[in-house]
């Protein structure tokens, strides 16, 4: 029995800034712009929604989604096993999750995430 596992990990670095961006809190704070937001998934993909897409031969793969968030992060250096980690930034971070339903494996084998993140450059 042939065994397939798919665990597809998208990275998607939509842009960076080395200019300082808005302040929150004292911190710089990274938003999308409006370019950026041209460049994400945007459809308003629901939890537990199911999408089927259809392939050029015919073939249908099934996709339930498990989470769509868009959020405010921090990132943080330092120490973190001792408490003297620091918060250097926030920036926005936008996380999908999707499940691939045809392949009979674990969950985690099946998972397809799409990470956007506003950060800035090094």
């Amino acid at each position: 029995m042939k065994s397939t596992i798919l665990l597809l990990t998208v990275l998607l670095l939509i842009s960076c800034s080395k200019e300082n961006g808005e302040f929150d809190n004292g911190k710089t704070y990274y938003r999308f712009s409006n370019l950026d937001y041209n460049l994400i998934l945007k459809y308003n993909y629901q939890p537990n929604q199911i999408i089927t897409y259809k392939n050029q031969f015919g073939g249908h793969l099934r996709f339930k989604v498990i989470s769509n968030i868009l959020k405010k992060e921090g990132q943080y250096s330092g120490n973190f096993g001792w408490g003297g980690s620091t918060l250097d930034y926030y920036y926005d971070n936008k996380l999908i999750k999707f499940e691939l339903l045809e392949l009979n494996s674990s969950y985690r084998d099946n998972l397809i995430i799409y990470n956007f993140t506003k950060s800035k450059c090094w």
